[in-house]
Order: C-alpha cells, then structure tokens, then sequence
C-alpha cells in the first residue's frame, strides 16, 4: 500500500508539472503570430481551404482542412491551434499510466513534460499533424497482443498514406520489417543493417522508377526553401549527382538528423534545440539497445522500437530542414517517452525477482 501510495504520489507531481507545461503549450499557440513567417505556412494554407478562400488539387491539404471545416474552426485561428494542441495533450495523458507516469525522472520527466510545450509550438495551430497522432494513440492504448489491435495500427498508418502523406506507406514496411526483427530477437547489429538495407532497395527503385537519386526529394525542396530564406535546411554531405552520392548523403542525413551538428554555426537558440534533439535520440537509442539485449517480451516496445526508427529511416529520405523534421516528430515524442518509462518499469521489476 505504502508503494502505490508512493507511485501516485510520483504521478502526480508529474502530472502537475504537466498541466503547468500544458498552459505554457496554449501560450504558445497564443504566440503563434511570433513564430518566424514561413514557420506557418501550411497553417495558413489549411485556414485558406478551409474558408473556401483557395482551391487546390492536394487532397492532403483538403483532408485536413476539412476536418478543421467539420468541427466550425475554419474562421478561429486560435481555436483551431488549442483544439490541435488539445488533441496533442489528451493523447499524451491517456496513453501514459499513473504507474508509468511515476517512474518519470530526469531527462524522461523533461520529455514527457517538455514535449507539452513542444506541442503547443509546433502542432498549436491548423497542422496534417493532428492525422498521425491516430497511430500513437492505438499504440499507445493497447498493451496486448491482438491481431485486431495489429489492424488498427496498420489501418491507422494506411489512413496518414492516403489521407495525408503518401511516404507514410514505406514507413508501414519498414514498420513491419523491424517488427518482424524484434520478433524474431536478433541482435543488435541487425537493427542497424535494416535501413542500410531499405536505403539501398530504395536507390535502385529512385533509379529506375523515377530516375533520381535517393535524395531527389530532399533536393527539390531545399531548392525553394533557400529562396523562401530557411536557415535550418539540411545540406547535402556530398557534391555531385549519381545514385550512389544520393545514397551516401541520405546515409549523412540520418546522422544529422540524430546528431544536427549544422545547427551549431545557426545561432545560440538553434545550438541548444541541436543539443537536445541529439540528447533525444542517445536517451532512446541507450533504451533500445538495452530493450533489445534484456529480451524481454513488451509488444508495446515492440511497436514504438519498430514505428520510431521507421519513421526515422523514411525521414531521411524526404525532410529539407529542421522544422519540418521537428513538426512531423512531434506526435511521436509521447510514444518515445512511453518507451522509456517502460524499459525503465520493466528493469525495475526483473531486479526485484
């Protein structure tokens, strides 16, 4: 009894931090009109569409602003980034339990209570990102094995492929690979050889499919980036045209992405986001290794250990720059943190048999 006095005890100075994080996240969606001027531009162009002030041929952009249309706030700017960032909040709350919730400490506890605030800056306005927080909330809901819960997630992921982001299909099969990876227990190494293995699959399909490198995507983007004055782009490693070259600066990507390094020269406020997007991903690639080396069966490990890394690996593909990179990274922090808490909860346990 003293114990679970204790664990609710724990939870719940985690949720009071939350709620505190939870009001600087609506003044940040508040302040949203601060934000540097192309940070909203799809925020703008979802409001446009759906007012019926703009017409375009992106179903992706029409899905999501007629969402925005049903719900009566396509003319409120301010409710619309609450009812964003909302959803945000609600899905961290529901898919982390009290138990879990307790074992938040250190840098765990700055992410679960940090990425509140993240959400409010970066999904508190009209954003496709609100789609995406569908996958996590399955993940995060369901702790069993269930091949109707399995179907949902892949539902769920189908639905962001042809509602939203059409490369959200290749992070299914990637998804599916290291499933089947971490079912399979393989060691470690294997988990890196996977997107080595992706990438190369997909430089031949860029080659011979649609006549590019594996970075032309990236490339194309940046191009009108640069024009529209960015300073967070990522740059290609490597000079130069040709499969291999676009394989080996997708390969540099991923690095950057995990380590951004570019955004130590940007200015003193882009160093400090560089430095804990890359405390980020060393804290969950520490539990990753250690998830995959204890053995121990979690199915909801399995998901996020498989949808994160997917994600990531299809991200180098496509992200130009930093803020989009964070934007589209936002919905799963929550998954990330839930990760965490339980290899942490699970460690805990096997010391204590």
């Amino acid at each position: 009894m003293a114990a679970q006095n204790q664990t609710m005890t724990g939870a719940g100075y985690v949720v009071a931090a939350e709620i505190a994080a939870c009001v600087v996240g609506v003044a940040a969606v508040a302040m949203q009109g601060n934000l540097p001027g192309n940070f909203g531009d799809d925020d703008l162009k979802i409001q446009q569409i759906a007012q019926g002030t703009l017409v375009v041929s992106d179903k992706a952009f029409e899905a999501v602003a007629s969402v925005y249309s049903a719900v009566g706030l396509a003319d409120h700017a301010f409710l619309a980034g609450l009812f964003s960032f909302g959803l945000f909040f609600l899905v961290q709350l529901a898919i982390i339990r009290p138990r879990e919730l307790a074992r938040a400490h250190g840098f765990v506890l700055a992410l679960v209570v940090g990425s509140v605030v993240i959400g409010g800056v970066f999904l508190g306005q009209y954003t496709k990102e609100i789609v995406t927080l569908s996958v996590v909330l399955v993940i995060g809901l369901s702790r069993r094995r269930s091949i109707n819960v399995e179907m949902a997630i892949l539902a769920a992921m189908l639905t962001i492929s042809i509602g939203v982001r059409r490369y959200w299909l290749l992070v299914l099969v990637v998804y599916l690979a290291f499933r089947y990876l971490h079912r399979r227990r393989v060691a470690l190494r294997w988990h890196l050889v996977l997107p080595m293995a992706v990438w190369s699959v997909l430089a031949v399909v860029f080659l011979v499919r649609l006549g590019g490198p594996l970075d032309m995507y990236r490339a194309r983007a940046n191009s009108r980036e640069h024009r529209l004055g960015t300073n967070t782009i990522i740059d290609p490693l490597f000079g130069g045209d040709g499969p291999f070259v676009g394989f080996l600066n997708t390969v540099g990507a991923a690095v950057e992405l995990v380590l951004p390094w570019s955004l130590l020269t940007v200015g003193a406020v882009y160093a400090v986001v560089g430095a804990l997007i890359a405390l980020l991903w060393m804290q969950f690639f520490s539990c990753y290794r250690r998830f995959v080396r204890m053995g121990t069966p979690d199915v909801v490990q399995e998901r996020i250990y498989s949808l994160v890394p997917a994600l990531l690996t299809i991200q180098a593909l496509f992200e130009p720059d930093y803020g989009s990179y964070v934007r589209h990274l936002t919905p799963l922090l929550p998954l990330m943190a839930l990760a965490m808490l339980r290899v942490a909860l699970i460690g805990e346990e096997r010391d204590d048999r």
